[in-house]
């Protein structure tokens, strides 16, 4: 008898029903609780996912974090944000996402239009945006000097570091993650 009694009770521990919580939920430590859950809960949605729906990058969904540490130890491959200015459409300051393609230490390498970093092929630069406006493609040769990098994103009109050339580390304002 004791083992059913038991089991039951534990069972019942196991399942709250809709109508306990909602009781719980409206008490006023309930309705603290709740609220303090939902405030946690947008504040890490707003200050650390990232939704892109520029072509720029085949990702679109990020984790984002502002930590200083983790933005001084990128590395080649890692996703940064930073403001970077925009000639098209309107020249403003926007807030960019890209992929580290470069970073510091390694060999870039511009064979005509063609990027390459430590021998490896990264991507052609373009004369012209897609509005028409000319472009000037930027040209080095060497090896990336400490404290840049060279970002870019993955899509062939991505207006990047083949534009506007390194991005200091200094100047990067979050890393990221990438879920998909």
């Amino acid at each position: 008898m004791e083992k059913t009694q038991s089991g039951s009770m534990s069972q019942r521990n196991k399942n709250v029903s809709p109508a306990r919580f909602m009781a719980f939920a409206k008490s006023p430590v309930g309705s603290v609780v709740c609220f303090g859950v939902a405030g946690l809960a947008s504040w890490l949605l707003a200050s650390h996912l990232l939704i892109t729906t520029t072509p720029s990058l085949s990702e679109r969904v990020f984790w984002k974090t502002s930590d200083r540490a983790k933005i001084e130890s990128v590395q080649r491959g890692d996703f940064v944000i930073f403001d970077q200015f925009l000639p098209e459409p309107k020249q403003e300051v926007r807030s960019l996402i890209k992929r580290v393609a470069c970073g510091p230490g390694d060999t870039l390498t511009v064979t005509g239009d063609s990027y390459f970093c430590n021998g490896q092929y990264l991507g052609l630069a373009k004369h012209k945006t897609r509005m028409g406006s000319p472009l000037t493609p930027f040209v080095f040769n060497g090896v990336i000097p400490p404290g840049n990098l060279f970002a870019m994103g993955d899509h062939k009109d991505s207006y990047d570091s083949r534009y506007w050339g390194f991005k200091e580390i200094s100047k990067i304002n979050a890393r990221a993650w990438a879920f998909f």
